[in-house]
């Protein structure tokens, strides 16, 4: 089954809008969660730097009471904080005793927060077995860095908050996506519809229909081109019924004359003739349809006579004999090749 130009606009622009469609809802989730962790992060700075004065105040003056405070302020905010010294040893932490707690100095963002004003990362947590954020800043005294405040954040609570929005963002582009699919299924039509009534008219005139026409509604190139169309079917018609008044004028000229006439070109094909010619010869036109000369009359002294008009390109004139009577032959070759 031959694609017609409908199925190959409409699928190309299927594949195009579903590629678009899926890129944009991938962009835009994305999109979404980090505008979500980078407010996240903003109102962590915000908590760090009202808490980092106190924190500091606690650990260089009563550093055991350090951890009790810890715990109190992780229960206000409800997230968990931990207080890591600069060799990674955790000296406080809201939800954990200290001691039993590994070296945190391996982590990325305690790392990049003794080099930087603040740091967080995202991974998954082996104690919580939950994927977590991190932000640590640095705990700096008197000019030097002290230890690193970290915050401990679970991302499930921006996920859910995601997935709600997420829903709507997709059912938003799935609606987008059913009305795209719509206007590509118009715009489809609109294109292969006049095309395919261009097609079925060029049908139709090969079968020698002359009198149809193209009547499309785009004032465009489609409809530029229907009017040509139309023009140029209107032309052929012309021209058409013009050759069809001189043939049958040329064909009333030939039935009036008494002698045999036909016009040969140097094949032997029978170009014109008149009835006379087949009355002569003892045969019919429509017998000798698509017949050359020598086929249809295998007279010697004739089709000898014909060949040497051709070959000699010299008018003659002679007496032959067909069957058992005599004719005065009268040839001349035209500049064409033609013979009579």
């Amino acid at each position: 089954m031959k694609k017609t130009i409908f199925i190959k606009t409409f699928v190309t622009n299927i594949i195009v809008l579903a590629f678009f469609t899926i890129f944009t809802a991938i962009f835009t989730i994305n999109t979404v969660r980090q505008w979500h962790i980078d407010s996240l992060v903003k109102e962590l700075k915000k908590m760090s730097t009202i808490m980092t004065p106190e924190v500091n105040r606690y650990l260089n003056s009563n550093p055991d009471a350090l951890d009790p405070h810890i715990k109190k302020l992780g229960k206000q905010i409800d997230n968990r904080l931990t207080v890591v010294k600069n060799d990674g040893t955790v000296f406080a932490d809201s939800l954990s005793d200290p001691s039993k707690m590994e070296n945190q100095g391996s982590r990325p963002e305690v790392i990049e927060a003794q080099t930087k004003d603040f740091s967080y990362n995202i991974r998954f947590s082996t104690t919580q077995m939950k994927e977590m954020l991190y932000f640590a800043s640095p705990l700096k005294h008197e000019g030097t860095i002290a230890g690193v405040l970290r915050f401990s954040v679970f991302v499930d609570d921006i996920n859910m908050i995601l997935t709600r929005l997420n829903n709507k963002i997709i059912m938003l582009i799935i609606v987008l996506f059913v009305l795209s699919l719509l206007f590509t299924l118009f715009f489809s039509k609109r294109i292969s519809d006049p095309i395919k009534r261009i097609a079925e008219a060029s049908k139709e005139i090969k079968e020698g229909n002359f009198n149809t026409k193209v009547y499309v509604r785009d004032t465009g190139e489609i409809g530029n081109l229907a009017n040509n169309f139309n023009s140029m079917v209107a032309y052929q018609k012309k021209l058409f019924t013009d050759l069809k008044k001189h043939q049958h004028e040329l064909e009333t000229i030939l039935s009036s004359i008494n002698e045999g006439l036909a016009v040969i070109d140097s094949d032997g094909n029978i170009v014109l003739s008149n009835q006379n010619f087949y009355k002569n010869i003892g045969n019919t036109k429509e017998k000798c349809q698509d017949k050359r000369i020598w086929e249809i009359y295998r007279a010697p002294n004739l089709n000898e006579t014909i060949k040497n008009v051709f070959k000699q390109g010299e008018d003659t004139s002679e007496i032959i004999q067909i069957d058992d009577l005599w004719y005065d032959c009268l040839s001349a070759c035209e500049p064409q090749q033609l013979a009579g």
